[in-house]
């Protein structure tokens, strides 16, 4: 058994004595929250601007190599689907 699945039902305090795993999950889970519309509002304008390098398309895609890890994480996405968008996990 992994240790996500072995810790899931476990309160053990993580990354200091004063968070558990639940109020460690729920801090990123807000962080993720806040983040995502800025993120969706980013995607939607820089395919647009004037000015395109290929810095851009590399940051692009290491934005999307890790929002599909996270998706996967999250239990959104399948392995197959994260493969269909040509970042296997």
């Amino acid at each position: 058994m992994s240790r996500r699945h072995s810790d899931a039902n476990h309160e053990t305090p993580t990354k200091g004595p004063q968070m558990n795993a639940r109020q460690t999950t729920t801090k990123h889970a807000e962080t993720l929250a806040a983040l995502l519309p800025r993120m969706q509002a980013a995607a939607n304008t820089i395919p647009n601007q004037e000015r395109i390098t290929w810095g851009h398309a590399e940051q692009m895609k290491d934005a999307l190599k890790y929002a599909v890890y996270a998706a996967f994480a999250m239990g959104v996405i399948t392995e197959d689907e994260a493969a269909d968008f040509g970042v296997p996990v």
